[in-house]
Parts: structure tokens; sequence; C-alpha cells
């Protein structure tokens, strides 16, 4: 009989909770930056491009043409190939060839306490002069005249710094199971509405958009302020909300797309490496994720096969209202709200990844990407 009654409970609970998810799905776009490009743009734009690449032989030429044939170009573009093991090197000089605005730059070594990505960054933008930085991944592709409208509404709104949240490219079936979810989850563990909001703590942002002004980009110190981070975006975005500048998340997901990762391996490597560091190495957030993932995302539909009666009622609305909510989300985020159908076998994996995500928390935090181990104390 309790067990009967702690499953129709927490069935209503987790129907309750996914109500409200829904109902931030109808609201956000009404109330959330969205920013549209504006392709009749016209004339060089005061913004430094820099572009941080290693091993991006199959996306950097891709990512290089789309700011450089804006209707509204930036001023200038800076590339640094960090230590590429590839044809990272060969297609960055093919793409920059008979460029003007595009010069590129190449690191050698990594110096003790940086991470590769902070140090390419880094020297980048030590090779700039306009007053906007645009700080954005070899692995983008911008829409034509997307510069022109981030910069525009970053001036209209006074912003001292402005980051997108993409359209994240799902081609594999893995990452059309999984990368939806992952995004929709950050999107709803951190809503714009709080992340816009000075006096909230709640802080996101995304590596693949991240346009700073100058002034206040050297206020905060810069990448060498958060050298050792793995989640560079985060924590420039954090010091900006500590310094008072204002800070802005906004949704871009058509001024920019991403294809983050291809492989299973690839994707449960990146959002392990991103969730370690966005939960500060701290297992306890890490366990709290289980747990959400478990009843919020496999309890419902455990119970839609097992269930009988009111139980499966309840089960049956929570699944129909999570599915509607992911749908929205989905949608949101620019992706194919149809892989939402997914969202059991998405769940799964995720519970795994979290769990794993707890395990390196508790076991001090270190994490392996791209060849390189990243520890608490030491970076290499």
């Amino acid at each position: 009989m309790l067990w009967a009654l702690f499953v129709f409970l927490s069935l209503v609970v987790v129907w309750f909770v996914w109500t409200l998810r829904l109902r931030e799905t109808i609201v956000a776009p009404r109330r959330d930056p969205f920013i549209i490009p504006d392709p009749s743009a016209q004339g060089e734009l005061p913004v430094s491009v820099i572009i941080p690449a290693r091993d991006e032989e199959a996306t950097i030429k891709g990512c290089i043409a789309s700011l450089v044939h804006q209707s509204a170009p930036p001023a200038e573009l800076v590339v640094v190939n960090d230590r590429s093991t590839d044809g990272t090197a060969a297609a960055i000089e093919a793409a920059a060839e008979g460029e003007s605005r595009v010069r590129t730059l190449a690191t050698k070594d990594l110096p003790a306490g940086w991470t590769g990505k902070n140090h390419a960054c880094h020297v980048g933008y030590q090779e700039t002069a306009q007053p906007w930085l645009l700080f954005t991944d070899a692995d983008t592709i911008h829409a034509p005249g997307s510069l022109a409208a981030a910069l525009a509404f970053a001036e209209e709104h006074k912003l001292d710094a402005l980051s997108l949240l993409p359209q994240i490219e799902a081609r594999s079936f893995w990452e059309r199971v999984i990368q939806p979810m992952v995004g929709g989850i950050c999107v709803l563990w951190y809503p714009a509405r709080r992340v816009n909001d000075p006096s909230d703590p709640t802080v996101f942002a995304t590596g693949q958009y991240f346009l700073v002004r100058r002034e206040a980009y050297l206020a905060i110190g810069g990448h060498a302020a958060c050298r050792d981070a793995l989640l560079e975006d985060i924590a420039m975005a954090s010091a900006l909300k500590r310094s008072r500048r204002r800070y802005f998340l906004a949704y871009g997901p058509e001024m920019v797309a991403a294809r983050m990762y291809a492989t299973l391996g690839e994707i449960w490597a990146g959002w392990l490496r991103i969730f370690v560091h966005l939960f500060e190495r701290r297992a306890r957030p890490a366990i709290k994720g289980v747990l959400q993932i478990f009843f919020g995302g496999l309890w419902p539909f455990v119970w839609l096969v097992a269930g009988s009666g009111l139980t499966w009622l309840v089960a049956a609305g929570t699944c129909l209202v999570l599915s509607t909510t992911l749908w929205r989300s989905y949608r949101l985020q620019g992706m194919r709200p149809y892989d939402a159908l997914a969202s059991p076998v998405a769940s799964l994996v995720l519970l795994g990844l979290m769990a794993h995500v707890a395990w390196v928390c508790a076991r001090g935090g270190a994490v392996t990407w791209r060849g390189r181990v990243y520890r608490p104390e030491v970076s290499r």
C-alpha cells in the first residue's frame, strides 16, 4: 500500500514539475531575447573575431567563410591554430588566402596552468584592436547578417557581453537522440530569465558565441584570469556578473549553428567535461542530476508500461506533458522537435552519463579532453 502511494504521489509531483516546465517553454518566446539575423546590414563592423582551432580540419574553412562573407563583416578575424595534429593548419591557410581581414597565428607551447583553448584565445586577443571582441568556436557556421544583428542588440541594450544559444546540429543517430535532450536540460536548468537577472547568481554561456566589449574583457582580466578553466565561457560570464557588468544570454538558433560532437564517444566525453566543470567538480549536484533524470525522464515511462488504473492514467498524462515540453524546447533551440520521441532512450543514456559525472567529481574531478588531462590542481 505504501509503495503504491509513493508511486502515485511521485508521478503527480513529476507531472506538476513538467507542467511548470511546459509553461516556461510557452512564456519564453515572448519574454526571453530571441535574436534573428539582419542580412540587409552593410558596412564593416568594429569587431575583432577570435577563433581558436585544434584539430578542426573538417570545419574551420566553413566557419571562416561564414564570417568573412557577411554583408557586414568584422573588421578583422584572427584564427589561432592550437597545435593541431591534423590538416587544420593547411585548411586555415587555404581559407585565409586572399582575405585581407584574416590573420593566422599558431601556438607552440602551452604554459603551465593554462588550458589550451584559453591560451589560444589569449594569444589571438593580443593581436586585435577593435572595441568589440567575438570569441567563437571553429565548428560554428554564422548566418548572413548575424554579426550585425548581435552587435546592434548589444549596443541597443547597452550590454557589456552577449552570449548566444546556437542551433546544435545533430546528424548521426546518437546526436539526434542525445544532443537535443542535453540542450533542453541546460535550457531548463539555466533559464535565460535568471541568467539575465543581475541579482540572480545563475550563470550560463556558450563558447560558440561570446561577444564582449574590449573594455569589459580587460576589466575582468580576460582569458588570463580564467586560464585554468575548462568552461571559460561560464567563468567569464560569472566574472562579468560579479563585477556588475551587463551580461546577457539570448536565443540565437537562426544566428549560429554548431555541430559539437559526431560520435557517441565524443558526446560522452564532451558533456562529461562540461558537467564536471559546470558543477564545479562537486558530486552533490551530479547526484541530484541523477535523481532528476531518473524520476523526471524514466519514471513516468516505467509506469506507463507497468502501471494500471489511476497510476497508469497519471503516468500517461506525465509522459504527454514531458514529451510536449521537450518538443517545444527542441523547437526553441532550432532542433527537430520529433526527436523528443526518443526521450526515454536519451534519458537512459544521460542517466549513465550523470552517474559518471558524479563518480568523476567524487574522485577529484580530473578529466581528459582532446588528448590533454585536466586536474583541479594541474592543467596540462
